[in-house]
């Protein structure tokens, strides 16, 4: 047994131990609750709707744990498909309400320790603030369909391989690749277009913002 089949394993027991026991629920959240919340906060580009997004994640996680049928596929891919469903639900309503403390009531659950939690928004916030290419690459993709914003936030911004975009988007490789080379290409043609047109200001929508044109090599 490898290394990574050994810690599908970890996982696996982790997540059964997670259904009936608040405690090991929270080591999934510890471990994950930053990656998520980065990538909320890439898609919205607001580090206080990404916390309550982020939230609701784990909500909806804590809650569907129960039905959660093991594939050998990482959690992790499980996290990003609920929050990429959250991501899209709020965007449709335009409003959401955190979902901690419902948590922390009803089942006891306690996240990391809240100086952390702060700490981590307060630099992601700070991130976002001080690159300005990341405000104006969100603005381009803004003008795309969400299926191509996703794609290129899990690729370029999570950093994340065709293989997990596929398991985290339920699609099959081919699909996910079709979906990027179209993403890339409405977004350069966007990019042209306003090389010459003054942008006009637009509400922004999940994005991404660093290394978009020169995409790394498939690993």
């Amino acid at each position: 047994m490898n290394f990574r089949d050994i810690e599908l394993e970890e996982q696996r027991k982790l997540i059964e131990r997670a259904k009936t026991d608040a405690a090991a629920f929270g080591e999934i959240f510890d471990t994950h609750y930053k990656m998520i919340l980065n990538y909320t906060v890439r898609r919205t580009g607001d580090v206080a709707i990404a916390e309550d997004i982020t939230s609701e994640v784990f909500l909806k996680a804590m809650n569907g744990l129960h039905t959660f049928q093991w594939r050998g596929v990482p959690i992790s891919a499980w996290l990003y498909k609920i929050a990429g469903n959250e991501l899209r639900m709020y965007y449709r309503k335009s409003r959401y309400v955190s979902s901690l403390d419902e948590m922390r009531e009803r089942d006891g659950f306690e996240p990391l320790d809240e100086k952390d939690l702060h700490a981590e928004l307060q630099a992601a916030q700070d991130a976002i603030e001080r690159d300005a290419d990341f405000r104006q690459a969100q603005e381009f993709i803004a003008t795309l369909p969400v299926k191509y914003q996703e794609v290129i936030a899990l690729r370029f911004g999570e950093q994340k391989k065709i293989t997990e975009i596929a398991q985290i988007l339920n699609k099959s490789q081919g699909t996910v690749k079709s979906l990027l080379s179209r993403a890339m290409a409405r977004l350069r043609l966007e990019m042209l277009h306003h090389e010459t047109q003054p942008f006009a200001k637009r509400r922004i929508i999940p994005g991404e913002g660093q290394n978009i044109i020169k995409p790394q090599e498939e690993a």
